[in-house]
């Protein structure tokens, strides 16, 4: 843990699906080529702006990220025109998680409803769709789980449906709302744990995943005790969050290496800005190696 220092928050939008990527024929080689330009964009942006000396320039460069846009338009036309190939999916699945602003991401949304929902390659996509806008991917999930009856996707998709009703519980305006919501996520979280419970998708079991989130409704919800964490700040000192009981406490999970987590400092600052004549402390459990945190 840190104290004492505006810190970054990691945004998991992040996640990536290379290694889902980087097999296949001659499709996904093209597919890859054009997803590798703007990966490799990204990632000469990112190393500017660690490397940056200033604030200033570190501006610079968080305005100038790239955008997929060029990358998005090809990888559509790629899987548009090979729709019966089995490769086209993993097209879809990049655009589908990772461009999901554009339209060609929303276009990508469509075709894996209509033309992939059956397929037990689209596990990886399914659980990428915790971090997209429901309302844009609930026709997708419903016409996944009405034909897919491959366990991975399915646990997938229970997952992904436990995480928006849990969201949905948080954002409900009446008492009424926000335990329908509960209900329904923790349902979903216990259907994955009773009836997948060896599923793993990119190295991670979903029950594992799953019973995190039920640990989350119990304990991290409004009205709950916080569990106790202790960690050492960035001196070795050891505190724990219950030191800070009586305060509003901001807890931050961050790294240097989290590009997402550069573009969030300036709010963080004005936070600790506003706020600082006020009870509120920030905390961050940063991820970096303890030589360079």
């Amino acid at each position: 843990m840190t104290r004492h220092h505006p810190l970054f928050v990691i945004l998991l939008t992040t996640c990536s699906l290379l290694a889902e990527i980087a097999q296949g024929g001659p499709l996904a080689d093209q597919i890859r080529k054009s997803i590798d330009q703007y990966e490799n964009a990204v990632r000469a942006n990112t190393l500017k702006i660690i490397a940056a000396t200033t604030e200033q320039e570190k501006a610079q460069y968080r305005a100038s990220i790239p955008s997929p846009q060029v990358q998005a338009t090809e990888v559509l036309k790629l899987v548009k025109d090979n729709l019966s190939q089995p490769d086209a999916i993993q097209g879809v699945t990049w655009l589908a998680t990772q461009c999901i602003n554009l339209p060609e991401g929303q276009e990508a949304l469509h075709l894996l409803a209509e033309n992939f929902a059956d397929s037990p390659e689209i596990a990886a996509a399914v659980r990428q769709m915790e971090y997209q806008p429901y309302d844009l991917i609930r026709p997708a999930l419903t016409a996944i789980q009405a034909r897919n009856s491959t366990p991975t996707v399915l646990a997938a998709a229970h997952f992904v449906e436990g995480v928006h009703a849990f969201r949905a519980s948080e954002a409900a305006t009446s008492p009424e709302q926000r335990e329908a919501s509960k209900e329904e996520a923790m349902m979903r979280f216990q259907t994955v744990l009773a009836n997948y419970p060896e599923e793993t998708i990119q190295g991670f079991k979903l029950a594992d995943q799953a019973s995190d989130m039920l640990f989350e409704i119990a304990n991290l919800t409004p009205g709950a005790v916080v569990p106790d964490v202790t960690g050492k700040d960035i001196d070795g000192t050891e505190f724990s969050i219950t030191d800070y009981r009586g305060k509003y406490v901001v807890l931050i999970f961050w790294g240097d290496w989290c590009h997402g987590c550069h573009g969030v400092q300036p709010a963080l600052i004005n936070l600790a800005n506003r706020f600082k004549d006020q009870p509120l402390q920030i905390l961050g459990v940063n991820t970096d190696p303890a030589s360079t945190a």
